[in-house]
């Protein structure tokens, strides 16, 4: 039961904290995403290429790379470094998305999006690109070594120079992984979330045809303890990640879960 209710307020945390709205002021994390990078990829390829009797797995995905950006894969990026990207709250209780990828000439990688015809139309203000994607409007901009892409050019003021310490030690740690911090969600948001699980709660315990008084009752009783105990797991936590590990000096894969409580609740003292 506890591994089932864990799952539930991972994927409310990790789903449900990922809902944009707008944002205006100084911004904290509230959802963080972290990928290893290209290189990092490209070497897991390799081993499950190794174990599945196909040595190489991954130079192969190299060529489908190549010959879809018409020989040009990755230019101007950088494959040694991390990608992410963020949901960010403000001080009026709002959360906007924006990603950032490791360049070294952005110019180059918007360049090879017009030629494969993935971008259909560029305007470059400064050095802010609008970037028509299919039905998508992106603006991104080149800060140092970094690329950040975001949906609003208001965003790219307000992102953080260094990203790679919004990632922390998860690009050492994972190949990918998700960090949600409950203490940086809008309280309205935590509020929706919880309503939202009550409901699916509630809608579960309606009685179903044939089911006799003892039935109906052991279940229902199971599901307000259930309830009950999600409800503390989801007001008293601080932090969840959740990380796929390519381990390959053991040819293994792992996915890792954490949870920290908040000081001084109930969860912190088990």
């Amino acid at each position: 039961m506890k591994k089932y209710l864990l799952t539930m307020l991972v994927v409310a945390m990790l789903l449900g904290l990922a809902n944009p709205l707008a944002a205006q002021n100084e911004m904290k994390p509230v959802l963080t995403i972290s990928f290893s990078g290209y290189d990092e990829l490209m070497s897991s390829i390799a081993m499950f290429g190794r174990l599945g009797g196909n040595p190489d797995l991954d130079k192969g995905m190299d060529f489908m790379l190549q010959m879809a950006t018409q020989g040009r894969g990755l230019t101007g990026v950088d494959k040694s470094q991390p990608w992410g990207g963020t949901f960010m709250a403000d001080e009026q209780d709002q959360l906007k998305f924006y990603c950032f990828v490791p360049v070294t000439e952005l110019k180059q990688v918007v360049e090879t999006g017009q030629a494969i015809q993935a971008i259909r139309d560029v305007e470059l203000d400064g050095d802010v690109y609008k970037i028509q994607a299919g039905e998508q409007t992106l603006y991104a901009r080149q800060i140092g070594k970094w690329a950040f892409i975001c949906q609003d050019k208001e965003t790219l003021s307000q992102v953080i120079d260094d990203p790679l310490k919004l990632l922390g030690e998860m690009p050492k740690n994972y190949a990918l992984a998700f960090r949600a911090s409950a203490k940086n969600a809008p309280q309205s948001l935590r509020d929706q979330l919880l309503a939202q699980i009550r409901a699916g709660f509630e809608l579960g315990m309606a009685r179903t045809p044939g089911e006799t008084d003892e039935q109906y009752e052991f279940r229902t009783t199971a599901a307000k303890q259930s309830l009950e105990q999600l409800t503390t797991l989801f007001k008293e936590t601080d932090e969840v990640m959740l990380g796929l590990k390519v381990d390959q000096s053991r040819n293994a894969c792992y996915l890792d879960f954490e949870l920290i409580a908040l000081e001084g609740t109930k969860l912190a003292e088990q």
